[in-house]
């Protein structure tokens, strides 16, 4: 059998009694443990320093990453206000949950109701338009003035007083709003 020299630093420690032994012993010289399993120790190199972080953490306290939360907070922020100002603009312009009706009827045909020549049709459409005048949106609260405006001539002043009541609450939910003049409703 061929026996190998172990060369500077070239050695096995043994695992159990910690003796050096050669590079080609099978077992501790010393104790007799085997040594087959185990590599050859060579010189051993000081594992690397870490570098000091400047935001050293002290004992006991737990670091906070600021950046991450600022990043999260920004996009709920960025979330909620886009979608506030997405709903407020659909819920102005567009119905939501349907267009408003007062007994199953939109408001177009009310104000086809006030040109009517019964007046207990006429009261009733300005009774729904009232109503209605709640819930409308800024188109539709635009295009329904004129035809009110209209309406205050009525001969009918229980029409007037309703119709006026309509067209105070359309410029309380819509302040600003001018009617769209139109020839047909």
């Amino acid at each position: 059998m061929l026996m190998m020299s172990a060369g500077p630093g070239e050695s096995i420690r043994c695992p159990k009694c910690g003796v050096p032994n050669t590079i080609a012993a099978y077992a501790c010289a010393r104790c007799g443990a085997s040594l087959l399993g185990t590599g050859p120790i060579g010189p051993r190199m000081p594992k690397p320093a870490r570098p000091a972080r400047p935001d050293s953490i002290e004992p006991g306290r737990i670091p906070i990453p600021w950046k991450k939360i600022a990043l999260v907070a920004g996009v709920v922020v960025t979330f909620l206000l886009g979608g506030w100002v997405g709903l407020s603009w659909a819920v102005e312009n567009r119905y939501p949950f349907g267009e408003p009706k007062y007994d199953s009827r939109p408001a177009s045909y009310w104000v086809v109701e006030l040109q009517n020549d019964d007046v207990y049709l006429r009261r009733r459409a300005a009774l729904a338009l009232v109503t209605l005048s709640t819930d409308l949106n800024r188109p539709d609260a635009e295009t329904t003035i004129p035809w009110l405006e209209r309406a205050l001539s009525d001969h009918d002043e229980k029409v007037r007083v309703r119709v006026q009541a309509a067209l105070d609450e359309l410029a309380r939910q819509h302040p600003g709003v001018s009617g769209r003049r139109q020839t047909e409703p």
